[in-house]
């Protein structure tokens, strides 16, 4: 392990590191200077070559870094906060995001990031630093920022150990600033003034201020964290933070998990902090400082990378088209070469021809007259043109080929250029797009990977810079901002116990990036969203118009999402919770109002139901009344049939009785006593059939009375479709009533 007191040894590490990964380096510099510089896209030796013939550069190359790193730029990498779920939370989750936003909202992080997409793209290497510094001068509370590190491929090395693509297993990397000699006197006053070694042979540019290299040598620093499990599964660091919330703990029932021997439940794991040192080529610039960063704050960002026989390899788009583009521009150079040098039409004759025609002559480029004049000289054949030199077609070809192989090798394609030279169908330049995002779609994942160690350095910094109760200002995810209050203590009512608000220091929290497209402004986004999704579902229109009138970034528009949410708020199914105090107050007191002044329509159906009920007591009333006089009537024929009987059973004790005391002497008079049986025998029929008839009759007027009651409360319980249980119960009450004259009368 590298001693960080000695010098020497962190100056021999660098120089190995730096030996070690020159040649990637100087292929990094070779991309820039190829894109940036004058001559870059043309080889010194072919530039003497050419010996003071044209030379012209005909670049297709940046405009595939713009394409590729403008695209980039068009979209949105998101950082995201999730909870792990040990001491952490979702709402400080979103605490941290909305710190995260703010940070980079602070930073100026869009400008950070493009220039770092176009160094990755272009060269293959670029990088940015976390850095903690005060907001301005005013202020006592501290914020992390985003910082550029320009010239990266010249200042930044890491510990050669290291195999990750963004470098989280280094144990110390190296920062090289060039300071002008007036401020190293300033800073070091103490200093040797020797710069630290590079390790490029020589400068492109030469007019340049006169700089000292120095050092920021950041290194992590192993230290032992002791840890403790709560009863509830939470896990806590023993410091001096958990001394002065052990008590808490303990009130709300939170204490150590005991082992076996009945100790506390505490381990020892391994840790680091990062210390920072300043060097130069002599020695030490001062002392070491601890940070507030866990992770080193120097994020790299690498196209392609791989790692092969052990070594790291990188490079960006450009690299592996520059020979092309060096082709082209001397087939394009020759063309130009050709086609502007070359000698024009020329017509050859004698004097005497010409002599008298020196004005036509000179117009002969001009004029459109179909017929020239000349003078004949015997012997002499007539003037004739000479023709001028024609283009080489393999230098045409040529330049066509090399022109097109750029874009081939580069892995992009004419639509996505914005060129659309075969007038191709939609479609076709839609899969010509997609296939090209295929091979463009590395450096975005390139740029993902760097952004995420970022996010997890400014999460691991966030509860050590953000430590104190302070109200501090988070960005949402819509893009509005707010104040929190941070670390703050509030009593809860219904515990009755203290608990604390926005706790950063309690938790772990995983990182993700989430890319879309950008947009100016989340307001842009939502209703380019809103209007896609209400084109698939309408009834979304109905649920927030004014949420979508609000973010219409035009006048007026917020007038109409005011009057559109008073229309929606007053919906059954609007969130309690989405209402603003005063919102919810004007509403339960209309609901109060309402309940105190019924609707009128209500007041008639009940009018109407009342009426029903009405109605439907008198033909119960008549029902009953037919069903008694029935039943009276069906006692009476029972009656009367119950005397004929005893009259039959006397007339036939007579009759017997006869026939016996006068069996021969009165045969005559027994006929006629039978006769007169007969006579009373068709009499009880005829009672009997009259009695079923009168049952039948009354049965149907029954029927009739209860149909005619069913009927009447239908319509009453129709009234404005308002029915109560009380009129549901006669209705069914009524309708048995029915079925059972139904059943009787079958």
């Amino acid at each position: 392990m590298l001693d960080y007191e000695d010098h020497g040894k962190v100056l021999e590490a660098i120089s190995a590191v730096q030996d070690s990964e020159s040649d990637m380096r100087d292929r990094v510099r070779a991309c820039q200077y190829f894109l940036e510089t004058d001559d870059g896209q043309w080889e010194p030796d072919i530039i003497q070559r050419m010996n003071g013939r044209p030379r012209y550069t005909d670049d297709r190359c940046n405009p595939i870094v713009d394409s590729i790193a403008g695209e980039m730029e068009q979209n949105e990498f998101a950082i995201r906060i999730k909870s792990t779920g040990s001491n952490g939370s979702e709402d400080t989750a979103e605490t941290i995001e909305g710190l995260m936003r703010n940070i980079q909202n602070i930073s100026g992080a869009s400008l950070v990031y493009s220039a770092v997409c176009r160094s990755l793209v272009g060269s293959g290497l670029g990088g940015f630093e976390v850095v903690q510094d005060y907001i301005d001068a005013d202020t006592f509370d501290q914020d992390l920022f985003i910082k550029p590190l320009e010239d990266f491929q010249n200042r930044v090395w890491f510990d050669d150990n290291s195999k990750m693509p963004d470098r989280s297993d280094a144990n110390w990397c190296i920062v090289i600033d060039e300071i002008t000699n007036s401020e190293y006197e300033d800073k070091f006053p103490d200093g040797k003034k020797q710069s630290i070694g590079q390790d490029r042979q020589s400068d492109v540019y030469i007019d340049k201020p006169d700089t000292i290299s120095i050092g920021r040598l950041l290194y992590k620093k192993p230290i032992d964290i002791e840890i403790i499990r709560m009863i509830d599964g939470s896990v806590y660091k023993l410091d001096d933070k958990f001394a002065k919330i052990r008590d808490e703990l303990a009130e709300r029932g939170i204490t150590p998990e005991l082992d076996d021997n009945g100790e506390e439940k505490t381990r020892k794991r391994k840790s680091h902090k990062v210390c920072q040192r300043y060097m130069d080529g002599g020695g030490w610039l001062g002392k070491s400082e601890e940070t507030v960063f866990n992770l080193l704050p120097v994020i790299p960002c690498y196209g392609n990378f791989k790692v092969i026989d052990g070594k790291v390899v990188y490079r960006g788009a450009i690299n592996k088209v520059m020979d092309q583009q060096r082709v082209h521009n001397m087939a394009w150079s020759r063309e130009v070469e050709d086609v502007v040098l070359a000698p024009k039409l020329k017509y050859w004759g004698t004097l005497e021809q010409r002599k008298g025609h020196d004005s036509t002559i000179s117009t002969l480029n001009t004029n459109s007259n179909p017929w020239q004049d000349y003078n004949h000289v015997d012997g002499v054949a007539p003037p004739y043109m000479q023709g001028g030199s024609q283009i080489n077609p393999a230098l045409s070809a040529l330049s066509m080929n090399s022109a097109e192989s750029i874009n081939q090798t580069a892995g992009v394609y004419s639509p996505q250029m914005g060129n659309n030279p075969n007038l191709q169908s939609g479609i076709a330049l839609e899969k010509q797009i997609d296939k090209g995002d295929i091979s463009t779609k590395k450096y975005f994942t390139s740029f993902e990977t760097a952004l995420r160690y970022a996010g997890k350095v400014i999460v691991g910094a966030i509860p050590k810079v953000y430590d104190a109760t302070r109200t501090q200002r988070i960005i949402n995810e819509d893009g509005t901002s707010e104040a929190v209050d941070l670390n703050t203590t509030e009593y809860d009512n219904e515990t009755g116990q203290s608990v604390t608000i926005n706790d950063l220091s309690v938790g772990e929290y995983d990182v993700t990036v989430e890319v879309g497209a950008a947009y100016a402004s989340k307001q842009d986004q939502m209703v380019e969203a809103f209007t896609r999704i209400a084109a698939i579902d309408p009834t979304i229109m109905e649920l927030a118009r004014d949420v979508w009138f609000r973010n219409i970034n035009q006048p007026g528009m917020d007038d109409v999402a005011d009057r559109a949410r008073a229309l929606v708020i007053q919906g059954p199914n609007f969130p309690q919770d989405q209402l603003t105090e005063e919102e919810l107050a004007t509403k339960q007191q209309q609901q109060q109002n309402q309940q105190q002044q019924p609707d009128p329509m209500m007041v008639a159906a009940e009018a109407e139901m009342q009426k029903a009920q009405a109605d439907m007591a008198t033909a119960q009333n008549k029902a009953q009344e037919m069903q008694q006089s029935g039943q009276i009537e069906m006692a009476k024929i029972q009656l009367a049939q119950q005397e004929l009987a005893l009259k039959q059973q006397e007339q036939e004790l007579d009759v017997q009785k006869f026939l016996r005391e006068k069996e021969d002497k009165y045969n005559v008079d027994a006929a006629k006593i039978d006769q007169g049986q007969q006579k009373l025998d068709l009499q009880a029929q005829n009672q009997a059939f009259n009695a079923m008839m009168a049952q039948q009759k009354q049965m149907l007027a029954e029927f009739t009375a209860a149909a005619n009651a069913l009927n009447t409360m239908r319509d009453a319980m129709g009234a404005e479709s308002i029915v109560s249980p009380t009129a549901i119960g006669a209705y069914e009450e009524v309708a048995g009533m029915v079925d059972d004259k139904v059943i009787d009368s079958e």
